[in-house]
């Protein structure tokens, strides 16, 4: 009990929100654009954005007359006329009466009086002789009234109206008028040429646009599209505003619609700015606007739409918009956060709490209750349903296993399954075995795909049309149709008979001809010749045009047509014709340029199809520009010539010309801007120029704009001579002459002048001149007592302290021995030396020994100045070449050189010994160290160089410092040292030494250059495959030297020239390069630059790094050009390596090269850059400090080390090393150890520990670990023991470790873990990767060397990656992705379809025995929707429901049918129409793009019809053109006036051109009548009346203007009738032609009388009277009324008397002999007269009792509703017999219940053991049907069934929003029991539940509220339209009395009886 009542305390307290069906939204409360257009009847204004009921308008039968009240107004307008005080349609003049002028001008200004009684046409103004004729009367031509000045003429055009504002009332006033916005004129002027201040200026129009007024000015200027309002925010505003303005969103601009980024603003008005590239946004900190990016897209876009609407381009990620949607791993997200994402791989889910990467959903996974498609596909796009969950792909039946109750409800593809008695496998359900009960054909398709309803009870396999024998079988096929056999209908040929052919209406709306005993497709000229207007041809087949005499195809050209000049100019596509032709000459193509007043292409185009306004007048499409006149930008701009495909221009002259890109301003900055200038423009950086392919086709170009080309391109030119000391400008000091020419300049009074002699050098000062240089580089000295500069002598230095004194100011200069001044250094004027002290201290040149026997200083040149040798002196001498001498022979003779033959015995002395070689060769120094050879010292040789070193030689540096003389060569004998150059030095060079060619590239060759000798490497030699001679380098050989560092590197006297190396005499005139990067080449010496150009226009080339000269930063570089780095200043590619560039450490540490960081070791000297290393930094002190030095260091505490530098590497005391990790490592030191002591690694095993653990071992050391025991290095597993607990914790080289012991027994060796003995449970590469390195998982668990074969999970499979690329395909298994699907064929057909290749968009199908790359005509056919193809790929359109994707292209590359009414196109609409008249002449149907004719008949407004393609108005029941003509309105409501503002009529259902009754192609009198009173027929037109006596025809003669007319048939003529006696005839044909009251009674014509008036006339008896058919007594000789009695023939069957005609009123029946009347039924005798009663009431003859009663129910003998009701109205049946209809309670059947009671719609409740009879009662509530199904279905939307199951009982509940929606998240409204109010449905937790409206979105208020809510755009809130609302305890109830709402889905098993009356009521909600 308690449960109970819990239950209904909830139930009480449930929010429930209902809302009420009379609150529904009027036109006036619906808030938005979108709610407004979903109401029918409803017209949203753009203007003043508000809703309201669409103006009906007028339904008269006069048309645009109708509308008007004003009599002057309708007089004046043409085609109405003012008469009967009504405006009504002008019938001619001739129609009205008027005795004078006044009187016929009021009735229509079109016609003037005879001066007697009647209006006539008027005449010309100059027909007028008289002022008073000239303004009393009307005018044929001009604006209809004239003008007196001196004479009498036409009205000009600026005498119209001020208050007309548009060419259409100008036009209509006189033809060629245009409007000035305030009157008209013949033509327009200049806004300028208008005088008038701000007011008078406003409305006004000029020829170049809308004008306004200036403050204070009295001329009117044009308006300038960027001063319009900010909020104007359409195009259509802004066009308002001026004629050529377009929106930004915030305002309007010229058009074109420049990028966002041309636009500026805020970060809130860029905000609401568009650009041509989509919707803006601000820049952070900046006052311009930028494209927005697909990320900014609010978070709830969770549709690829919305994406693509927010940006073009744009993919949904399920919370938010991104332009390329990844894989559902690439976000993050926990089990909640990750559900609404979606991926390229579908929607994603999450795994757990934690965040961690999404994963998509599997269709396995899906709940077993999704049970359809769509749920499926909820849950996972492209999932099917098994009918028990979802797979990715459905199989057949027969993949199901189970017994017949198992089996059912399984789907394949098959369609529904069934089981049998026991388990096995399934089956597809056969229709055959459908139960009886099943009736419709809905049931039957229920029940199995397939199947209809036989119509006897029961299910079959729908077969052929002509299979199919009712029309519930027909229905239920969707190509056949009941006509009234079943009959295919999908093309004409299947239309075997004419009348079906006729009859039929096609699958695809098309009607079909029946021509020569054949049904073929409709042409238009096969349309019957009576077809004369354009709306009959049309409806003979879509598209057809009149041509009076039958039809002919849109596109046919006027010479399809006939007529004279009139009749041609009259036809659709406005032919003309000569004068004198006639209705047979064949039309002709009008001369555009015969238009000379039309100024828009519309008009032109009304003109003839295939002419466009040439701004006044008209021109043919095809005219080139050059045809137009124009003189101004502004006029031309308007234009396109060659078809409107070339736009034109104006330069100069009368005429206009193609526009060119170089016609576009230099404010032209960007490629947008030029584009939108001009398709396939660029910009120059100033300007445009048309696009190319390649840079050398831009020509007559300078630099500047050739480097603004997107292409990539420069102009280089001839470099300018390099600069001179001169012209050096803004020097400040001496480096600033130096950074230009170095050594070049000295810096003297501001400015730099040429090096030369001290004396040289004017203006200096004592302080200048002690810094400058002379040209041998010795500083200046200044001479106080001339004040002059002079070079430096050694006498200038007086009193000198030391030698030091002298050698600082001159080095050759020494100290004079008396110490009184310095003298030029001579080694002889030291006095009496003692020893080489001595000498050295008067000059470091100078050396002691004895000279001629005396002590004397000498520079000692050779050994030989040295001597006697006697004085034993010689082996102390040291000459100046630093030998060694020794004592000649001769005791007398000066010291000769010594030799190394001489220490033999010693070998310390002998390789300390330099001597003077016996062989002196040039290019060596004098003096050689000997070598001692372990026998003997020898001199040194570079043959014996091998030898000597005891090595085979393998470098240059070991040949040079074993002699000087040796370079490195590599003959074919092996390594060697050889002379680097001859004895006397005249031959040397690389050719002395040998190689391969790569060898000689690394070989160095000795050079003389001057006196000096150098050594340089050198080139290969021309022998490809041996060794030969190498060569000498020279700079252009090195075509990649792109800087001075890198030439100089290759050869000493190299430079470049910006791209490779040339001598570095080249003078600057003969390298090129751009203004900038000409400043950066060299001159003739290094350090000097050559000077920029000045750029003439010319050819454009590829743009290189180097082109710039000024870029200081990488950034600067790459923005430049991509791939490029900086100098320093200027650019260079990135692959430039750190030696290629120049600079001292301050300038090469802000370098990089080849990816690398540059360093210098020098402060201040500039040379090749390094690559920077850890070790180049000397002081950092932490490990911060050095990875921003360079990444991958490390302190050592000062300075940097490489990371994986060992221990031994770092310095220190035992703390400091235990701060330092060395290559992984801990490291420690000593106790005893110093500052200066290298460190060592940790010892591991040294850690003594109270307990061993893995912390505790790390702790102490980072490359310490447990090893089960104690601490030490770390091992392989199988050094370590454990069991299989323990070992997977230890930390080993191989690890992770595994064991097999148990943990109860002995530890064992431990193994290394392999992938595969990872857990199952990791499942991706990141989690097998963690677990060991190198492995990947195969979807369960982990392997070492995944191959996709290896992978057991689709989504592992799709993960696998090689590098970047995926490089598996889950095709029933895990495949590897093939480059093409050819690769699958082998596989088969099931492989090929579920594969994928790296070809096309990826998909393989199968096709001719063979797998291939999918186009997009390969997918399946059963995707179902745009995006399920433009997944595939963007090239892809949906074609249609079974038409799968077609690759996206021109409407006119469609070719079927289907696929052209789906896909979208490439062309600017976007959408196309299938069109059955393509091709003229033929029955080729084609596609082409939509136009306004297109739209659906369903759009009415013209907001509607421009939101279908802008600029399209409504024509009432569809869309057309803004120029229009009368026959294309289709409603009565429109037919008002055309485009021209000509007036329109609706006539016989269709709208038509009118002036006058002769426009009315009628030809009887009534419809001519009916058309205007006024109007009568001449049976091939309405004419106007006339008087009778000027009819000539007896059609005419009804009604003439002086009353009745009669026609005389004797005469032939017509005559005012005003009684019958007035002719005289005994002929009744010619009475009744008088008059149709007359008839004639023998002898003359008599007015139609009652039988009893014709007493005396037995002719006029029987003619009959006006009371019916007489009789004649000739007894009597008079005549009566007929009766029944009189009847003769056929008297003896109620048939026959009935048919016996009297009148309306009198019917007879049969007593068995002859007719009587009707009368009541029991008055009847006899069988046969019991009918009819005289009520019409069926009788029914009683055989028992033979008499006739009133027929009742009971009479019928029947047993089913149908066929009672059938036989008697108010009938039905209990199930055996007929009775009547009562009250449902009367009821005691289900037959009778389920027929409804006369109270109403009935439930049945069965008795016990019953199926048929029990109680019934009015169906007032949902469970009232608990057991009766079909009443409960019959209220499906607001009841729900329940079947019976088990010993549960059958329910009809009512439906709530979960059950509504049928579990899926899909919500509907469910109406009341009595329809009154709705319960509003809202999706909460992913399903529907009962919802507060007012919470709806924007896309669901309107809909979901059931039409009583309306979205509030600016509240962002959906609000209610009614104000009966309240809201009380949360439950919103409205209630209503006044209308009913029933659900429409009934069965066949409803009332009969009350189905109408609810039919009734549905119509009137």
């Amino acid at each position: 009990m308690k449960i109970l009542i819990t239950i209904s305390i909830l139930l009480l307290t449930a929010s429930t929100t209902d809302v009420a069906v009379s609150d529904q939204c009027n036109c006036e409360k619906l808030l938005s654009q979108a709610d407004c257009k979903a109401k029918q009847g409803c017209n949203w204004s753009t203007t003043t954005s508000l809703c309201s009921k669409t103006d009906s308008g007028s339904s008269s039968s006069e048309g645009y007359c109708g509308l008007i009240s004003d009599a002057s107004t309708c007089a004046k307008t043409k085609g109405c006329a003012y008469i009967d005080s009504v405006c009504q349609i002008f019938a001619g003049c001739s129609a009205y009466k008027g005795a004078t002028d006044s009187e016929c001008q009021a009735i229509s200004k079109q016609c003037n009086s005879d001066g007697q009684a009647f209006c006539v046409d008027p005449g010309t103004c100059t027909s007028y002789k008289t002022a008073e004729d000239c303004t009393g009367k009307g005018s044929s031509g001009g604006s209809g009234t004239c003008v007196w000045d001196t004479s009498c003429r036409e009205q000009k055009c600026t005498e119209a109206d001020v208050s007309f504002n548009t060419d259409a009332q100008c036009n209509n006033f006189i033809k060629g008028c245009v409007t000035t916005g305030k009157g008209c004129v013949s033509s327009l002027q200049l806004c300028s040429t208008y005088s008038g201040d701000i007011e008078s200026c406003e409305g006004l129009k000029g020829s170049d646009g809308f004008c306004k007024g200036v403050e204070g000015k009295d001329k009117c200027v044009v308006k300038v599209c960027t001063d319009a309002d900010t909020t104007n925010t359409t195009d259509a505003a802004c066009a308002k505003y001026q004629v050529g303005c377009v929106t930004n969103g915030y305002g309007c601009v010229k058009s074109p619609l420049g990028a966002c980024s041309t636009l500026t603003g805020d970060d809130v008005i860029c905000a609401n700015k568009k650009g041509s590239d989509g919707k803006c946004k601000g820049v952070v900190e900046g006052k311009t606007c930028t494209v927005v990016d697909c990320k900014d897209a609010p978070d709830t876009y969770s549709t690829d739409d919305e994406c693509n609407k927010y940006k073009t381009g744009c993919f949904t990620t399920g919370k938010g918009c991104t332009t390329s949607k990844g894989l559902c791993s690439s976000y993050k997200g926990t089990s909640s956060t990750c559900e609404g994402y979606i991926g390229s791989d579908g929607k994603c889910k999450g795994a757990s709490d934690a965040e961690a990467p999404c994963s998509a959903k599997v269709c396995k996974d899906a709940d077993a209750t999704l049970n359809t498609d769509e749920k499926c596909d909820e849950y996972q796009t492209g999932c099917k349903t098994t009918g028990k969950g979802c797979v990715s792909t459905l199989s057949t039946c027969s993949s199901y296993t189970g017994d017949s109750t198992s089996c059912d409800g399984y789907i394949g593809t098959d369609g529904k399954c069934a089981g049998g008695a026991s388990s096995g496998s399934c089956f597809p359900k056969k229709c055959s075995d459908a139960p009886a009960s099943l009736t419709t054909n809905e049931d039957c398709q229920n029940y199995q795909t397939g199947c209809i309803a036989t119509g006897t009870g029961g299910c079959m396999e729908v077969g052929a049309c002509n299979t199919l024998a009712n029309s519930s079988q027909c229905d239920g096929k969707s190509t056949c149709q009941w006509t009234p056999q079943c009959v295919q209908n999908v093309a004409c040929n299947d239309l075997k008979t004419e009348i079906l052919c006729k009859t039929v209406t096609l699958q695809n709306s098309n009607t079909c001809w029946w021509v020569t005993g054949s049904c073929v497709a409709r042409t238009c000229d096969q349309a019957p010749a009576t077809y004369n207007t354009d709306t009959l041809c049309d409806a003979f087949l879509k598209g057809c045009l009149t041509k009076k005499t039958g039809c002919v195809a849109p596109i046919a050209s006027c010479s399809s047509y006939q007529g004279t000049k009139a009749t041609c100019e009259g036809f659709t596509i406005k032919c003309t014709n000569t004068n004198s032709a006639t209705d047979t000459t064949a039309c002709t193509d009008p001369v555009c340029t015969d238009n000379t007043d039309a100024t828009t292409d519309d008009a032109c185009k009304s003109f003839h199809a295939k002419c466009l306004t040439k701004g006044t007048g008209c021109i043919a499409a095809s005219a080139l520009c050059t045809a137009y006149v124009g003189a101004s930008t502004d006029v031309c701009g308007k234009f396109k010539g060659n078809n409107q495909t070339t736009p034109c221009w104006w330069r100069s002259g009368p005429n206009c010309v193609d526009k060119a890109c170089s016609d576009a301003p230099n404010s032209n900055t960007t490629d947008d801007q030029c584009d939108q200038f001009l398709k396939g423009c660029v910009t120059t950086g100033a300007g445009c120029v048309p696009s190319s392919q390649a840079c050398s086709d831009y020509t007559g170009l300078d630099q500047t704009g050739c480097l603004a080309l997107s292409k990539g391109c420069a102009r280089r030119e001839a470099c300018t001579a390099e600069v001179t000391c001169a012209s050096i400008t803004q020097a400040t000091n001496q480096a600033s002459c130096d950074a230009v020419l170095p050594n070049r300049c000295v810096f003297i009074n501001n400015g730099c002048v040429p090096i030369g002699n001290c004396n040289t050098y004017s203006g200096t000062s004592e302080a200048a001149c002690k810094d400058l240089v002379n040209g041998n580089g010795e500083k200046c000295f200044w001479t106080a007592g001339n004040n002059t500069c002079i070079d430096r002598a050694c006498s200038q230095i007086t009193n000198p302290a030391d030698l030091k004194a002298c050698t600082d100011h001159k080095s050759t200069c020494a100290r004079k021995s008396d110490g009184t001044v310095c003298e030029n250094a001579t080694c002889t004027n030291v006095v009496s030396p003692t020893d080489e002290t001595s000498c050295q201290n008067y000059h470091p040149k100078c050396h002691y020994g004895k000279v001629s026997s005396a002590a004397a200083c000498s520079e000692g040149t050779t050994c030989s100045v040295f001597g006697p040798s006697n004085t034993n002196t010689c082996p102390t001498v040291i000459t100046a070449h630093g030998g060694a001498c020794k004592a000649h022979s001769t005791g007398g003779n000066n010291c000769i050189d010594d030799v190394c033959s001489a220490y033999n015995a010693n070998a310390n002395d002998c390789k300390a010994k330099k001597v003077s070689y016996s062989t002196q060769y040039s290019g060596a120094a004098t003096a050689q160290l000997c070598f001692h050879d372990g026998t003997n010292c020898v001199e040194r040789s570079c043959a014996n160089a091998n030898t000597h070193l005891g090595v085979t030689v393998s470098s240059f540096s070991q040949c040079n410092s074993y002699y000087e003389l040796c370079v490195f060569s590599k003959p074919s004998s092996g390594a060697t040292c050889v002379n680097g150059n001859n004895q006397n030095g005249s031959t040397f060079g690389c050719s002395q030494v040998q190689g391969t060619q790569e060898d000689c590239l690394t070989l160095t060759g000795k050079y003389l250059v001057g006196s000096v000798w150098e050594y340089r490497l050198c080139y290969k030699h021309n022998t490809l495959n041996g060794v030969a001679a190498c060569v000498d380098r020279e700079c252009t050989q090195k075509t990649d030297g792109n800087t001075d560092a890198i030439c100089q590197a290759w050869l000493p006297t190299c430079k470049t020239n910006g791209v490779s190396c040339v001598d570095i005499t080249s003078a600057c005139t003969t390298m090129s390069g751009t203004s900038q990067s000409c400043q950066l080449l060299t001159g003739i010496k290094l350090g000097s630059k050559c000077q920029g150009n000045t750029s003439v226009n010319g050819g454009c080339v590829d743009k290189r790094c180097q082109d710039n000269g000024t870029a200081t930063t990488d950034a600067d570089c790459k923005k430049f050009m991509d791939g490029c780095i900086t100098t320093g200043k200027g650019c260079i590619a990135s692959t430039t390596p750190c030696s290629g560039q120049w600079g001292n450490q301050d300038g090469c540490k802000l370098l990089t090269g080849n990816s690398k960081q540059c360093w210098s070791l020098s402060l201040t000297t500039k040379g090749p850059c390094i690559d920077r290393t850890c070790a180049h930094n000397t002081t950092a002190t932490t490990d911060t400090d050095c990875a921003a030095f360079m990444k991958g260091c490390v302190t050592k505490r000062p300075g940097c080390i490489e990371a994986t530098a060992e221990c031994t590497s770092y310095q220190g005391v035992q703390a400091d090393c235990e701060k330092a990790v060395g290559n992984g490592k801990s490291c420690t030191n000593d106790s005893t150890a110093t500052a200066t002591t290298a460190c060592k690694v940790k010892d591991c095993t040294k850690l003594v520990a109270d307990a061993y653990s893995e912390s505790v071992c790390q702790a102490y050391g980072i490359q310490c670990h447990y090893n089960g025991t104690k601490c030490d290095v770390v091992q392989t597993c199988s050094q370590l023991k454990g069991n299989f607990v323990t070992c997977a914790q230890y930390v080993a080289v191989d690890g992770p470790c595994v064991g097999t012991a148990l943990q109860t027994e002995t530890p064992t060796n431990c193994s290394a873990a392999k992938c595969s003995d990872a857990p199952i449970t990791l499942t991706t590469d990141a989690e097998c990767e963690a677990y060991k390195s190198g492995c990947k998982t195969n979807g369960y668990g982990c392997g070492s060397t995944i191959t996709c074969e290896d992978v057991q999970s689709s989504t592992s499979c799709a993960a696998v990656k090689n590098g970047n690329n995926f490089i598996c395909n889950w095709a029933s298994q895990c495949r590897d992705v093939q480059s093409t699907c050819s690769s699958f064929t082998a596989s088969g057909q099931s492989v090929c379809a579920t594969s994928e290749s790296t070809s096309g968009f990826g998909i393989c199908v199968w096709k001719n025995s063979a797998c291939t790359e999918a186009k997009c005509e390969d997918l399946p056919l059963t995707v179902g929707s745009e995006t399920d193809c433009t997944d595939y790929s963007t090239t892809c359109t949906f074609g249609g429901v079974g038409n799968g994707c077609v690759t996206q292209g021109a409407c006119t590359s469609y070719t079927r049918q289907e696929v052209c009414s789906t896909a979208k196109s490439t062309d600017s609409i976007g959408s196309c129409t299938w069109d059955e008249t393509v091709v003229t002449g033929t029955q080729i149907k084609g596609c082409r793009a939509k136009d306004c004719q297109d739209a659906p008949t369903t759009l009415v407004n013209d907001s509607e019809c421009d939101a279908f393609i802008s600029g399209c108005v409504s024509n009432g029941a569809g869309c057309m053109k803004s120029t229009y003509t009368c026959d294309m309105l289709k409603t009565q409501v429109k037919c008002l006036q055309d485009s021209s503002l000509q007036p329109c009529l609706w006539n016989n259902g269709v709208c038509q051109q009118y002036y006058r009754c002769s426009d009315l192609a009628l030809k009887t009198v009534a419809t001519c009548q009916a058309a205007s009173k006024y109007c009568t027929t001449d049976e091939s037109k309405c004419t106007p009346l006339k008087t009778c006596s000027n009819y000539t025809k007896q059609l005419q003669c009804s009604i003439g203007t002086d009353g009745v007319c009669g026609w005389v048939t004797s005469t032939k003529k017509c005559q005012l009738f005003t009684q019958c006696t007035d002719l005289v005839s005994k002929v009744n044909t010619e009475c009744s032609a008088f008059n149709s009251k007359c008839i004639s009674n023998g002898t003359n014509c008599i007015e139609m009388a009652e039988c009893s008036a014709y007493a005396d006339s037995e002719i006029a008896c029987k003619i009959g009277g006006t009371d019916g058919t007489c009789q004649f007594d000739k007894d009597t000789s008079t005549c009566r009324l007929r009766q029944c009695s009189d009847a003769t023939t056929s008297t003896s069957t109620h048939n026959g008397c009935f048919g016996y005609q009297i009148n309306s009123t009198t019917k007879c029946t049969t007593d068995g002999s002859k007719c009587i009347a009707l009368a009541d039924c029991s008055s009847y005798t006899k069988q046969a007269g019991c009918v009819l009663d005289s009520q019409f009431k069926a009788c029914a003859w009683d055989g028992t009792a033979k008499t006739c009663k009133t027929k009742a129910c009971s009479d019928t003998k029947k047993t089913k509703t149908s066929e009672c009701a059938a036989a008697l109205a108010g009938c039905i049946s209990d199930g055996t017999k007929c009775i009547d209809q009562g009250k449902c309670a009367d009821y005691t059947t289900k037959e009778s219940c389920n027929a409804g009671g006369t109270d109403g719609a009935c439930a049945f409740t069965p008795a016990s053991g019953s199926t048929t009879t029990g109680t019934c009662k009015l169906f007032t509530q949902c469970s009232d049907a608990n057991s009766d199904q079909t009443a409960c279905q019959s209220k499906s939307l607001t009841c729900k069934w329940t079947a019976a199951v088990g010993t549960t009982a059958s329910s009809c509940s009512n439906h709530n929003c979960d059950t509504a929606a049928k579990g899926t998240a899909k919500c509907v409204t469910i109406p009341s029991f009595d329809g009154k109010k709705y319960t509003v449905c809202q999706v909460q937790g992913g399903k529907c539940v009962t919802g507060d409206p007012s919470a709806l979105t924007q896309d669901t208020c309107y809909k979901m509220s059931q039409y009583t809510y309306s979205w509030n755009a600016n509240t962002k809130k959906c609000v209610a339209c009614g104000s009966g609302a309240t809201n009380t305890n949360n439950n919103t109830t409205v209630e209503n009395n006044q209308s009913t709402v029933n659900d429409t889905t009934t069965t066949d098993h409803a009332s009969y009886l009350y189905v109408l009356p609810l039919l009734i009521s549905l119509g009137f909600q």
